[in-house]
């Protein structure tokens, strides 16, 4: 984690403006539970390209495991209305926010 974490403060300084770096350092948070560190990452991610589907995608399963069903449900129909087929790929995961 820490050595994936310096590779990422290099990338920040290289490519502050790159939704990918903000991404997938949520995604490294994400994977070590760090919900709000990964809701922030992705939410930059975001102001650097608002039109990328998973992104939005990934920040409503950050915000499904943090708990905010109603964030979640949000930023899922963000995702799906950006890339349509995100909800046949995860139909499963939109039938979890549905309920």
């Amino acid at each position: 984690y820490d050595d994936a974490q310096q590779v990422f403060d290099v990338l920040h300084e290289l490519a502050p403006e790159n939704s990918a770096v903000h991404s997938n350092q949520g995604n490294l948070y994400l994977l070590f539970a760090e919900y709000d560190k990964a809701i922030a990452s992705y939410q930059i991610a975001i102001k650097f390209d608002d039109k990328d589907g998973g992104i939005w995608l990934n920040l409503s399963m950050a915000n499904y495991r943090k708990g905010d069903l109603k964030a979640a449900a949000a930023d899922y129909l963000q995702a799906i209305q950006l890339a349509p087929d995100l909800a046949q790929t995860h139909s499963a995961y939109s039938k979890l926010l549905s309920q």
